[in-house]
């Protein structure tokens, strides 16, 4: 039974509510009516000029409504949250605390996870779960996690770093994750000491595209200063264009903990690029490694022929070594240190890598060293030259497990590197290579009549679940031309499951 304290508060909420809606529809009248009134007045001196009085006046009263708007948008606002306690209007209610709070965390996730640009479009939820009622609140507040992700964008502004210091003692001693931001031509500020405690609690820092060396560096020089800590699993600095604005190299890698899991560099400088031999030494003593991400970073050091130690991971999911055109020739190396040294475990290994240079036996053997002795079910490769046929055979020949296959031909005719997915048997028989495969993509590619024919060999012998023409992927004539592609992709669509003409230029799902 409804207790009777609320039952008269329910009676005194009609009875003022009545009477406001009393007064505000008088007030509109005579809003409505000053108005018409003022507009009609004719153009006279002396009629304006004790209009014009009035209406400085007017400012006032202005100012005064304006307070009487933010109590009125409050008072809503606690309406709505007493509102939401029904169980009927709001069914979620319904839900079991532990249930409810994992939906919650569910949310907070994937805001996190979020690029910038989606972020900037959605409303934090950890700004708006707490305010939608009592209940939810106090299980927000009762549920560390939930304040686990941090954003210190812009850290050095004191609102934000409130912020950062508030949710970092909600989530009591839960590893943070930390999103960290600062550009240093508009911030020339130390790091706030307040960030010391935050810092040795991480589990991730994500340093964003805006985040410059002399930050990166003053973060992990206070992470260490302030003891570290056994909880640092993810580093994932960029991508962004980072200027030289450090006067030399700073190695940042001394100070990971062996807990890591994901290392994640994309478009860094050589300032705080590990060299390789930070590198290998990092990795040889991160042995929980899961994820090795390194996409257009100038690694130095990779010296041609030099060797290192084996890095046993035999935790290693996800391998991408992939350059942008212009870090090409140092990559080459890079690549062919790290094939050479890592030893993956048994797990399934998603793998982008690119193909070497013409001739370049070296880096093939290492490649074929490293599919032999790992358990690769998908590979991202691309980069192929006329003459890449045999080598890549002899890679896909090392793959018995390969699952998914994604090619990328930076716009260049297919060739015969189709050729390679399939065995020559008597006649016009053929056999898969890579009998497991399930999903082909192919991007980027310029689909000649001979490659056609091959494609469709490819289909034929494997049991392809899913064909992805990617992206500018084309069917072309002998003359080079665009060719009409309904036959070609009316068989298709026959012989295989899903056949799906995909513009984006993304398929693996943890490195994109």
């Amino acid at each position: 039974m409804v207790s009777i304290p609320i039952t008269e508060a329910f009676t005194q909420l009609e009875s003022t509510q009545n009477q406001l809606i009393s007064v505000l529809s008088a007030f509109h009248d005579a809003c409505t009516q000053l108005y018409k009134t003022a507009v009609k007045i004719q153009s006279s001196h002396e009629i304006y000029k004790a209009l014009d009085d009035r209406l400085i006046q007017m400012n006032n009263q202005l100012d005064l409504l304006s307070v009487g708007e933010e109590k009125f948008a409050q008072s809503l606002a606690f309406l709505r949250r007493t509102r939401n306690i029904s169980q009927t209007l709001v069914p979620i209610n319904r839900l079991p605390a532990e249930i409810l709070a994992t939906v919650f965390e569910l949310t907070v996730s994937g805001h996190k996870f979020a690029s910038s640009i989606e972020r900037g479009a959605q409303i934090n939820p950890m700004a708006t779960i707490p305010s939608v009622c009592q209940s939810w609140r106090q299980l927000a507040l009762r549920t560390p996690y939930l304040w686990s992700y941090i954003d210190l964008s812009g850290a050095m502004h004191t609102a934000s770093l409130n912020r950062a210091v508030l949710w970092a003692e909600r989530s009591r001693q839960a590893p943070v994750h930390l999103r960290l931001e600062k550009y240093r031509f508009f911030e020339t500020q130390d790091l706030a000491p307040e960030l010391k405690n935050i810092s040795t609690r991480a589990a991730s820092f994500t340093f964003t595209s805006y985040s410059d060396e002399i930050y990166v560096r003053d973060l992990f020089n206070q992470y260490n200063s302030s003891g570290r800590s056994d909880t640092l699993k993810t580093i994932d600095i960029g991508p962004g264009q980072w200027p030289n604005i450090l006067s030399s190299h700073f190695d940042w890698s001394a100070f990971v903990p062996n807990t890591l899991t994901t290392l994640k560099l994309c478009t860094t400088s050589e300032n705080i690029t590990p060299t390789m031999d930070e590198l290998m030494l990092l990795l040889s003593r991160t042995p929980n490694l899961r994820a090795l991400i390194l996409r257009d970073v100038r690694v130095q050091g990779s010296v041609p022929g030099a060797s290192y130690p084996e890095a046993h991971l035999p935790h290693l999911e996800y391998l991408e070594s992939y350059p942008h055109r212009l870090t090409r020739p140092n990559y080459m190396g890079v690549t062919k240190c790290l094939m050479q040294s890592i030893v993956p475990g048994s797990k399934d290994l998603e793998v982008w890598l690119e193909m070497g240079e013409a001739n370049d036996e070296d880096h093939d053997s290492a490649m074929r060293k490293f599919c032999g002795r790992s358990r690769v079910t998908r590979l991202h490769t691309g980069y192929f030259k006329p003459d890449d046929h045999l080598p890549f055979t002899q890679y896909l020949d090392c793959l018995p497990e390969l699952q998914a296959l994604s090619l990328d031909f930076d716009g260049e005719p297919t060739n015969d590197i189709l050729d390679a997915l399939i065995v020559p048997g008597e006649g016009e028989e053929f056999s898969a290579r890579c009998p497991k495969l399930q999903t082909l993509r192919i991007s980027e590619a310029c689909i000649i009549p001979q490659s056609q024919v091959q494609l469709k060999r490819i289909v034929e012998a494997h049991e392809l679940s899913s064909l992805i023409l990617g992206d500018r992927a084309y069917f072309v004539d002998e003359s080079g031309d665009h060719c009409d592609d309904a036959e070609i992709m009316e068989w298709l669509r026959e012989k295989v499951r899903e056949v799906e003409v995909d513009q984006s230029i993304t398929w693996f799902s943890l490195g994109a």
